[in-house]
């Protein structure tokens, strides 16, 4: 197989979680295909939008996640990993949910958003984030002296 095959190829992270060494297990954390990644992306940024649009204080912060996660952390899982997704909340910790999290953003956001970026320089066309406030042709101020009176006294 080619390397620009290879670099095609599905990217698996593997992950141990569990909160005791007998109960560690390995699991596989697979890319989204691009309808999961809309409907995953939608129920989160559903998910956390009250979040995002209150105030809320470091514990308001944490109940909500976890209200959250509750009632929306088995689906998230079905997206990515052939395991049960019950079997994995009973034995996965705080900082293993964490770094499944930084995977799946890595491996479906985060390269994407680069690779889109770096194809849209290649075409020659600016992400808003750099594109330059241009002024209207109204207000442009090209360097000229051109004088409206003679016009206007020619007309009359």
């Amino acid at each position: 197989m080619t390397d620009k095959l290879k670099s095609l190829q599905p990217k698996v992270e593997k992950l141990l979680v569990g909160n005791r060494p007998e109960k560690t297990i390995e699991i596989k954390v697979y890319p989204l295909s691009m309808a999961d990644q809309m409907e995953f992306a939608e129920l989160l940024s559903e998910g956390i939008k009250p979040l995002v649009e209150s105030d809320a204080g470091d514990a308001d912060f944490m109940n909500f996640l976890m209200n959250f996660f509750k009632e929306n952390l088995p689906t998230m899982l079905k997206y990515v990993v052939d395991e049960d997704p019950k079997m994995i909340i009973q034995h996965i910790t705080n900082d293993q949910l964490v770094r499944a999290a930084e995977i799946i953003y890595e491996v479906n956001f985060e390269s994407a958003v680069k690779n889109v970026k770096s194809l849209l320089e290649r075409a020659g066309v600016q992400s808003p984030s750099r594109r330059q406030f241009q002024p209207s042709a109204k207000t442009m101020d090209t360097g000229l002296n051109i004088s409206t009176k003679k016009v206007t006294e020619k007309e009359e």
